[in-house]
């Protein structure tokens, strides 16, 4: 469904919603990617962290 920013008044009721619905589902799925990304990044510093101790090299 393509529509440009002129012809948003010929959109119905039903197509406003679900580009409304398409759009939060795109911020939902951006913001748990960002979690993930968050996560990994903790999960690679502790990892890290914790194997440069065992060789006895300082962090």
């Amino acid at each position: 469904m393509k529509k440009d920013l002129l012809s948003v008044s010929d959109l119905s009721r039903e197509e406003i919603e679900q580009l409304i619905e398409q759009a939060l589902r795109m911020k939902q799925k951006e913001a748990l990617a960002f979690r993930a990304l968050f996560v990994l990044s903790h999960v690679a510093r502790v990892w890290l962290e914790a194997s440069s101790q065992t060789k006895g090299v300082p962090p």
